[in-house]
């Protein structure tokens, strides 16, 4: 009997330091590292109900009733999110279509030298409209491949700079610019404008900063999103956030700059966990525009994270 108690005991220490967790992935970014819980919330929140259940086998019944009832409200607060952004997606995506355009989005890796071949060949056979790539320098050889599919780009110079790269078949207007968003984060946003189906459209490549480098993850959205609110017209923009659609700093980014997310969230990091890894690899909308299909690619060709390719409807106002 004593041992049965010591060992609930020890169940409910971890279990209390467990519901501490998932709280602060609930609540407002209030220290370095939080937001990094929050792109997890789900996750913690199935964690702590599996949890749960082991501490009601042990014994400690009440106790782990309660740890489950937390578990729940975690992810259903996720839940509600979700069907928020989808319920504000939906409204837009059922207006009259007037054109449509696929793109792939992929951060490649920077050590990924052994993949680019494969890489770029994957591209070509999905044959997207648009192409964003990420750690783009182990491609950089194999650059003149896609140039000629995709003649209009920006980004790449050199191999030594190449990060944030955006590829497009139709041409860009002037003015297209590579800049940064943080001294964490040079180089790595683009800001372009095509016409695609005879509508202009403004596309947007991102690689944002990890969410534990202190706030400056919170900086580069703050900047993002002034950038955005400038911009005429739709707006589509993807890549790295390093953030999920439902933590703090990507719902204030989408909230202030007028965004829709796509109509599902596939896992993109880590790999191994396929569509039920954390979508930190994602893309918005701001009407006209709304993604109307998004997919993980099915192989991450030796990067640590998933590529996605969205089907992107331009619709009436």
């Amino acid at each position: 009997m004593e041992i049965r108690g010591e060992v609930r005991g020890i169940l409910t220490g971890f279990g209390l330091v467990a519901a501490v967790v998932v709280v602060a992935a609930s609540g407002p970014s209030m220290f370095p590292g939080q937001p990094l819980l929050q792109s997890l919330r789900p996750h913690l929140g199935i964690a702590l109900f599996v949890y749960a259940v082991i501490m009601v086998l042990a014994g400690a019944r009440w106790r782990g009733l309660a740890l489950a009832a937390l578990a729940a409200l975690s992810v259903g607060h996720t839940a509600s999110i979700i069907y928020s952004q989808q319920q504000a997606r939906t409204a837009v995506a059922d207006r009259p279509a007037i054109a449509e355009f696929d793109l792939l989005s992929f951060n490649v890796l920077n050590y990924n030298e052994g993949n680019s071949a494969r890489i770029v060949d994957t591209i070509l056979a999905r044959n997207p409209d648009v192409v964003i790539l990420m750690e783009a320098a182990p491609v950089f050889a194999e650059l003149p491949r896609l140039r000629e599919v995709y003649p209009h780009d920006i980004g790449c110079e050199d191999e030594w700079t190449c990060d944030t790269l955006l590829l497009s078949k139709t041409p860009l207007e002037e003015g297209a610019r590579l800049t940064q968003l943080s001294n964490f984060s040079p180089r790595r946003v683009i800001y372009a404008v095509s016409e695609i189906g005879g509508q202009r459209v403004n596309l947007v490549a991102v690689h944002m900063t990890k969410p534990y480098f202190d706030y400056q993850s919170e900086i580069e959205a703050h900047r993002l999103r002034q950038e955005l609110k400038g911009l005429e017209g739709p707006v589509v923009i993807a890549g790295d956030f390093n953030a999920a659609p439902w933590s703090g700093n990507l719902m204030r980014l989408m909230r202030n700059a007028d965004l829709l997310t796509g109509n599902a969230y596939p896992g993109t990091w880590p790999v191994e966990l396929g569509d039920f890894g954390v979508p930190i690899d994602t893309m918005f909308t701001r009407p006209p525009a709304v993604i109307t299909s998004i997919e993980g690619l099915p192989d991450p060709m030796g990067s640590n994270h998933r590529g996605i390719e969205a089907r992107i409807r331009l619709v009436s106002q």
